[in-house]
């Protein structure tokens, strides 16, 4: 990029911008627009799993007052034993698994696992404790 391009670029910005002195290249200006094509299995994929969620609000919303015979199942009385098998499950896969990821740096995996086993964990004894109030 030559210096006339760049004085031209730098020209057409306004006087009051908080922006950087380098202006950026103009390729650079329009990615958010490429990005659906530089990555289509990626955007796809979340296509795909807001579709899921927006199909599963829909339905929920949409529901009769009875509910569904799979949560019956799980709020019934067996339900107590599905939800503390969960949380044993949980506590060992995560206990093993926090203890197998390096805890140092910046870079390491820690947190975010712990951060998944935080808001599962929660989920599980949420669950846990309805099968149990709701008995």
């Amino acid at each position: 990029m030559g210096k006339a391009h760049r004085a031209a670029i730098v020209a057409l910005r306004p006087r009051a911008s908080i922006s950087p002195s380098t202006a950026l290249p103009f390729e650079a200006r329009v990615q958010l627009f490429t990005l659906a094509f530089d990555h289509p299995i990626e955007l796809g994929a979340s296509v795909a799993i807001v579709s899921l969620m927006i199909f599963i609000f829909v339905r929920a919303a949409l529901s009769a007052e009875g509910g569904a015979s799979w949560t019956r199942r799980i709020t019934g009385p067996n339900g107590k034993y599905l939800f503390g098998m969960l949380f044993i499950t949980w506590a060992i896969v995560f206990g093993v698994g926090l203890q197998l990821v390096p805890h140092e740096g910046a870079s390491s995996p820690y947190g975010g696992i712990g951060l998944i086993a935080m808001f599962t964990g929660f989920f599980v004894m949420m669950g846990f404790i309805w099968s149990v109030i709701g008995e």
